[in-house]
């Protein structure tokens, strides 16, 4: 696939990019935190459910996807933060 990336549009590059981010983020995906969120996620019924089973617990951030991956790590680990009293910023 690397070969073809140079005829590819910025764009095209951009979305290669974040797919790849996102397998890589499976370590942020406990179902302890977003599970929970799954019915939040109007896209699902759409979507073929097999291949998507490994990162089901990541979809449910997709929607508010930031252009900065490092706001997912926040996304995802706010339900854990919410029960820090002492991170009322974080919660906000």
């Amino acid at each position: 696939m690397l070969p073809i990336l140079p005829i590819l549009p910025s764009c095209h590059l951009a979305h290669l990019a974040h797919l790849a981010c996102l397998a890589c983020l499976a370590c942020l995906a406990c179902p302890y935190c977003l599970y929970p969120m799954l019915p939040m996620l109007p896209i699902l019924p759409m979507l073929p459910i097999l291949p998507i089973l490994p990162i089901l617990p990541i979809l449910p951030i997709l929607p508010i996807l930031p252009a900065h991956l490092a706001h997912v790590a926040h996304i995802a680990i706010l339900p854990i933060l919410s029960v820090l009293p002492i991170l009322p910023a974080h919660v906000a």
